[in-house]
C-alpha cells in the first residue's frame, strides 16, 4: 500500500479583479450546504447604527471549520504578542438573541444549551462584554432611544 504524499505548497496568485476591503460588521446566513458571510461597515451618515453591506462570501461548512481553528490561531498569537483585545461592551448578543438558520432542529434544547455554553466561556474570557453598549441608551419621554 502507497504512504500517502504530503501536499506540496500552494501556489496562490491574484485574480486582476482582486480587491481588498475593510469590514466592521459580518452577518451571518447559514444553510445545509454552506454559510454566507456579508461583510458591511458601520455608515453613520445614515443613522446612528446603519450598516452597508458591500461583500457576500459563501463558504462550504468544512472550510468554515478550518476557517473557525485558524481564526483562533491568529487571534491567540495576536493576544500573546499584542495583549488580550477588549470587546466593547452591548456587542454581543446573548444566546437568546442569537438565531441559528432557518433549519428545523429537532433538538433545539441541546442546541440553545451549547450556544449558552459558548457566550458564557465567551464572556468570561472577556468580561468588559457584559458591560454598557456603545450606543448608550437615554430616556426620553419615558421611552428608551439610541442617542
Amino acid at each position: 500500500m502507497d504512504t500517502p504524499k504530503p501536499p506540496t505548497a500552494i501556489e496562490k496568485t491574484q485574480a486582476e479583479d482582486f480587491r481588498n476591503t475593510y469590514a466592521n460588521n459580518v452577518h451571518f446566513e447559514t444553510s445545509v450546504w454552506d454559510l454566507k458571510l456579508t461583510f458591511g461597515q458601520l455608515d453613520q451618515r445614515f443613522g446612528p447604527q446603519s450598516i452597508v453591506q458591500h461583500t457576500a462570501v459563501t463558504l462550504p461548512w468544512p472550510q468554515i471549520k478550518i476557517m473557525s481553528y485558524l481564526l483562533q490561531v491568529n487571534l491567540m498569537v495576536h493576544e500573546q504578542l499584542n495583549g488580550r483585545i477588549r470587546v466593547p461592551g452591548g456587542i454581543i448578543p446573548g444566546p437568546d438573541k442569537i438565531k441559528i438558520g432557518a433549519q428545523v432542529f429537532t433538538d433545539a434544547d441541546a442546541i440553545q444549551k451549547l450556544a449558552l455554553e459558548l457566550y458564557e466561556r465567551f464572556v468570561k474570557e472577556n468580561p468588559e462584554v457584559a458591560g454598557e453598549p456603545l450606543m448608550k441608551k437615554k430616556k426620553k419621554n419615558g421611552k428608551d432611544e439610541n442617542r
